[in-house]
């Protein structure tokens, strides 16, 4: 091996569902989450804009992949600078 580890691996066809818990610390902001190539940081997938509140909220997507993946990571963004956001129990389920 080359001493780096795969971290997220998906299969062409497979269904997955990412899910997560957020909230705002102060006021209401929006986020995307999405999954990004590690060596490349090539974007693969990211959601629409989402609002997050001061109220904690699950959220949840789904994924279909149309080859397999590898070495892929979690990017979540924000087009606010100074921001603050919770984010919590980051899943993701092939179905």
């Amino acid at each position: 091996t080359d001493g780096k580890r795969s971290l997220i691996s998906l299969t062409k066809g497979s269904v997955y569902v990412i899910s997560f818990l957020a909230k705002s610390v102060v006021n209401p902001g929006s986020i995307r989450i999405g999954l990004e190539e590690r060596s490349t940081e090539k974007a693969i997938w990211s959601s629409e804009t989402i609002g997050i509140s001061i109220e904690p909220k699950q959220f949840e997507f789904n994924y279909t992949p149309s080859e397999d993946l590898d070495d892929l990571r979690f990017l979540i963004s924000s087009e606010s600078i100074s921001h603050k956001f919770y984010i919590d129990r980051i899943q993701l389920k092939r179905l």
